[in-house]
């Protein structure tokens, strides 16, 4: 099995692994109640994936060689350190999983997901590939291609039923995003097809 979707899919039939914190997964992430994908200003990725983990027959040890054998099969493979374990543990009926990646094709890779991230006139063609045409601003109102301020902007698009953060504002997004109250820099996609989020990078 390969990717989020299946890698949570173990953690319904396995236990728990222990990892220490990073500067890239801080507590802040660690209290939200909802997966989240963190799209660093570098290029970076770290992933915090949350899923219930409320039965008493997991194996910890089964659960620890699956993390390492797949992290280390895509290491081995791309040649390069490109996915590294950063925190896994299970309380109160919840395990939340830390993953840091190298960029989003490792991210990707590992996921099976198809998540972007460019200059926003570049992947404004992306966008409308995938027949996506119509944004909107934070305040719920349509906006034209034409109208929107895109100068020194970057765009995300994803295909993933997940929370995702970046380092910026964001700007305009497409109708099936949820922004995040009180966070301009975090919104959730909701993996209908593809959502893309307009942003002004820090």
């Amino acid at each position: 099995m390969k990717g989020y979707r299946s890698f949570l899919l173990v953690l319904a039939t396995a236990g728990l692994l222990a990892g220490c914190s990073s500067p890239m997964i801080t507590m802040k992430m660690l209290t939200r109640d909802r997966s989240t994908v963190y799209i660093r200003e570098n290029g970076k990725v770290a992933g915090i994936f949350f899923e219930s983990f409320d039965r008493e027959y997991y194996d910890g040890e089964e659960l620890r060689d699956y993390v390492e054998t797949e992290v280390s099969d895509q290491n081995a493979k791309r040649g390069k350190n490109d996915v590294q374990i950063n925190y896994f543990k299970v309380k109160n009926g919840l395990a939340k999983v830390g993953l840091l990646f190298s960029d989003l094709e490792a991210y990707n890779t590992f996921n099976v997901s198809d998540f972007q991230d460019g200059e926003t006139q570049e992947m404004l063609e992306v966008c409308g590939e995938k027949k996506i045409k119509s944004f909107y601003t934070t305040d719920g109102e349509r906006i034209g291609q034409d109208e929107m301020e895109l100068e020194d902007t970057r765009l995300v698009i994803g295909n993933e039923p997940i929370q995702v953060k970046i380092d910026g504002k964001i700007l305009y997004t497409t109708k099936d995003v949820e922004l995040n109250e009180d966070h301009e820099d975090e919104a959730t996609l909701s993996g209908d097809g593809y959502s893309c989020l307009i942003y002004q990078p820090d």
